[in-house]
C-alpha cells in the first residue's frame, strides 16, 4: 500500500460522503459498523488527510471531543437511533430549499480521496469501535489535550493536523520509524 505525500485537496467532498465509503465498504465486506466506529473512522481518515497536507477533509462539520473520543455531531445524530447495533442504512443528505426528500449522497470520491480512504479502510476497519476508541484517547492525543468533562469542546484542526502529521512522518519513510514509541504504543493497543 503507497501512499504519496501529495496534498488531498479539499474539494465537495463532506462527512457523510466519508461515512457513506466506509458504510459501503463494510456492506459489502460484511464488517459491522456502529455509531462510535463510524466516527472514530471518518476521525481518522480527517487526521490522515491533514497530516498529509491535505488541509481539512470536509470543511461542512467540526469534530468535537466527546467522552467516548473525537465526534463528528452530525453523523452521530443522523445515526444515534441505532445505539451499539450496526448502522443498517447510509447517511442522508437534504437540503430543504432544494429537495424534496432525503437522498442518499454519491458515494465516491475521486482517485486521491479513494486511495485515501481504502487506506484508512484497510488498516482500521478489522478493529472494534472500543479500540479505535482506545486509540483516540491516548496521551497526547488531539482528543486528549482538547476534552474536558461537561464540555462540548471543538478539536482545533491545527492540532489534529499537527499530531497526524508527526504520525506519519514515521509511516512515510523508508522503513525507518522514527515515531517507534508512538507506532509501537498503537499497535499495541489495536492487537
Amino acid at each position: 500500500m503507497k501512499l504519496s505525500n501529495r496534498a488531498f485537496m479539499t474539494s465537495e467532498i463532506t462527512s457523510t460522503t466519508v461515512a457513506n465509503f466506509f458504510l459501503k465498504k463494510g456492506q459489502a465486506e460484511k464488517v459491522d459498523i456502529s455509531v462510535m466506529k463510524i466516527n472514530k473512522l471518518v476521525y481518522i481518515a480527517y487526521g490522515w488527510n491533514a497530516g498529509l497536507g491535505g488541509g481539512e477533509l470536509f470543511v461542512d462539520d467540526e469534530i468535537r471531543a466527546w467522552p467516548y473520543g473525537p465526534v463528528i455531531p452530525s453523523l452521530y445524530h443522523e445515526f444515534k437511533s441505532f445505539g451499539n447495533n450496526p448502522i443498517k442504512e447510509f447517511a442522508k443528505s437534504y437540503n430543504p430549499f432544494e429537495d424534496s426528500d432525503p437522498k442518499e449522497p454519491f458515494h465516491e470520491t475521486d482517485s486521491s480521496k479513494n486511495n485515501l480512504l481504502e487506506t484508512i479502510w484497510t488498516l482500521y476497519s478489522r478493529y472494534s469501535a472500543t479500540d479505535l476508541m482506545r486509540l483516540t484517547h491516548q496521551d497526547k492525543t488531539p482528543w486528549s489535550i482538547t476534552f474536558q468533562r461537561g464540555k462540548d469542546k471543538k478539536i482545533p484542526h491545527d492540532l489534529i493536523e499537527q499530531y497526524y502529521r508527526t504520525f506519519l512522518e514515521g509511516l512515510l519513510e523508508d522503513g525507518q520509524d522514527r515515531d517507534t514509541g508512538r507506532r509501537s504504543k498503537e499497535q499495541s493497543i489495536l492487537q
